[in-house]
């Protein structure tokens, strides 16, 4: 490979490492608005932030090669999705299951960080 291409290279390894290691403290700030939205009455306001936390999550983690959080995030994104369309709460087994979406994530992004 050519020394540009090998310095491009090297630059996005860099890039995924910074962003492994920032996987933890991104999934906590979810984790956060993810038990914000879930503790308030329903808001549109909340839950759309919390919509929009996910949604970045799991689109930035597949595009730094992380695909199975992005695809365990893009899960809990579309439980979000659903109580934000519906304007309403969600229910005690979607509850249950971004929870259990939650945990994953958390795995996943230890895992990452190494």
């Amino acid at each position: 490979m050519s020394e540009p291409a090998d310095g491009v290279q090297n630059q996005l390894a860099k890039l995924k490492k910074k962003y492994a290691a920032d996987l933890p403290q991104k999934v906590a700030r979810v984790e956060e608005q993810i038990s914000t939205f879930l503790a308030a009455d329903w808001s549109q306001d909340i839950c759309f932030a919390t919509y929009r936390q996910i949604h970045s999550l799991a689109g930035s983690a597949g595009t730094y090669g992380f695909g199975e959080l992005g695809t365990t995030a893009r899960t809990g994104e579309h439980l979000i999705k659903k109580s934000l369309e519906s304007k309403t709460p969600l229910g005690a087994p979607e509850r249950q299951e971004l929870a259990v979406v939650l945990s994953k994530m958390k795995e996943l992004a230890a895992a990452a960080a190494g």
